[in-house]
């Protein structure tokens, strides 16, 4: 393991797109209205709450959704030591 890697797994780094958020919450949806190019237009809609979001915002009611590739929680100091 690089110094670089246990460096990022002792202080619980998580990349931009593991964080928590609307783009890897199961009730986060991007809706695609296709127009013609380059006119395509993608939102990002809460199927919980009802309204737009942006696929970077979250909520207190987040729920991961492991098919959009939310990451599990990061490694521990503890858990690093072991390895």
């Amino acid at each position: 393991m690089s110094g670089a890697h246990t460096a990022r797994l002792v202080q619980g780094f998580m990349s931009a797109t593991a964080r928590p958020r609307c783009g890897n919450c199961k009730h986060g949806h991007e809706q695609i209205a296709e127009r013609l190019p380059p006119f395509d237009t993608r939102t990002w809609r809460c199927t919980r709450g009802g309204f737009t979001v942006t696929a970077g915002a979250i909520c207190e009611k987040h729920e991961p959704d492991r098919f959009k590739g939310a990451a599990p929680r990061a490694a521990t100091v503890d858990e690093v030591s072991q390895q």
